[in-house]
C-alpha cells in the first residue's frame, strides 16, 4: 500500500472513530507522498483553500494553475517536475488549482499539461524560502 493510501485509510479510520465520517466534506484533502517528495494538492472550495493556506509554510514550492484573462482556477492538471539531472521528482495530476511540495534546494523543470496543452517553466528552490510558480492557459 502506498503512503498516500495509508494516509487515506488512517484518515477514514480516524473519522469513523470520531463519529465524523458522515459529516466529512468533499473539500477534505490528504497529504500525499508518491516517493520521497511530500506534497499536497487541492484548493477546490473555501474550506480546502483555507486548509491549503494553513499548510503552506510546510512546503517550499507552491504552484497555482488558472486560465489567463478570467483567472478561473484549474484542476486535473498533469504535473511533471524534474531535477537538473532530468530525473522525475514528482509526477501527479492535481486535485485542484494548487499543488505544494517540499523539494530539496536546486534547479527544476516543470511541465504542466491541461486539456492537451503543455506549459513549461524552470525554477529554482532555495534553502529557507518559498518558490511560487503560476501557470496560465488560454481560456476556452
Amino acid at each position: 500500500m502506498h503512503t498516500s493510501q495509508r494516509h487515506r485509510v488512517a484518515l477514514i479510520a480516524a473519522l469513523f472513530a470520531a463519529g465524523l465520517a458522515g459529516t466529512a466534506s468533499a473539500e477534505t484533502f490528504v497529504t500525499q507522498s508518491p516517493s520521497t517528495v511530500p506534497y499536497v494538492s487541492g484548493g477546490v472550495g473555501t474550506g480546502d483553500q483555507d486548509a491549503m493556506r494553513a499548510q503552506a509554510r510546510d512546503y517550499n514550492l507552491r504552484l497555482t494553475f488558472a486560465e489567463s484573462g478570467t483567472g478561473a482556477y484549474l484542476a486535473n492538471v498533469y504535473v511533471d517536475i524534474r531535477n537538473d539531472m532530468r530525473q522525475h521528482v514528482l509526477t501527479t495530476v492535481t486535485d485542484g488549482p494548487y499543488l505544494m511540495a517540499q523539494l530539496p534546494p536546486g534547479r527544476y523543470t516543470l511541465e504542466a499539461t491541461f486539456n492537451g496543452v503543455k506549459q513549461g517553466r524552470s525554477f529554482y528552490v532555495s534553502r529557507g524560502q518559498a518558490t511560487n510558480v503560476s501557470v496560465y492557459w488560454p481560456a476556452g
